[in-house]
């Protein structure tokens, strides 16, 4: 008994996360209806990576922990050759 009245509480703040993203979302221009200055408004108030293409949003994963330590180790190593070229010209 006592599992099932959990699985209705869960079940029932699910649905109405749902329903209030739902709600939300029918707030927002439809897809292939929206503008720039929308698009600059929805990336201004989120986090989330957000791509604009043809009137059309596409909300982005989440780059993972291993594709930023990359960027990092590719970042260093474009600063290293910048700095060996600065010496070299000076």
């Amino acid at each position: 008994m006592m599992y099932l009245v959990l699985f209705s509480t869960l079940a029932v703040g699910f649905f109405a996360a749902i329903t209030t993203a739902t709600q939300i979302a029918e707030l927002l221009p439809a897809q292939g209806e929206w503008e720039e200055s929308s698009y600059l408004w929805l990336t201004d108030r989120s986090r989330r990576l957000v791509e604009f293409d043809n009137h059309r949003i596409e909300v982005l994963p989440m780059p993972t922990r291993s594709h930023q330590l990359l960027l990092k180790f590719l970042l260093h190593l474009f600063e290293r050759e910048d700095a060996v070229r600065l010496i070299e010209a000076g």
